[in-house]
């Protein structure tokens, strides 16, 4: 069995066409949508996927760091703070 993605934009760009199929297949069932064409359903979505692979690759790991510094120091060992602390 092929091993699934584990990062965000590894999961984006293998599953791209079934998200974008999914997409049709789930506006498709809404009245305005019934008789609209593929093309213009997806519109942006294409480049917004491939966009949005693109900063979860570049910027996940600036936008962790700049969490850490941010947030209060936790007593939970995985780091974070839970709502009932």
């Amino acid at each position: 069995m092929a091993e699934e993605p584990r990062r965000l934009s590894d999961f984006l760009r293998a599953h791209r066409e079934r998200i974008l199929s999914d997409w049709v297949e789930a506006v498709r069932v809404l009245e305005p949508a019934k008789d609209i064409e593929r093309p213009v359903l997806l519109d942006h979505l294409p480049q917004f996927l491939d966009e949005l692979a693109t900063f979860s690759t570049t910027s996940a790991p600036a936008i962790r760091r700049q969490s850490r510094s941010i947030l209060p120091p936790s007593t939970s060992s995985s780091g974070w703070r839970s709502a009932t602390t």
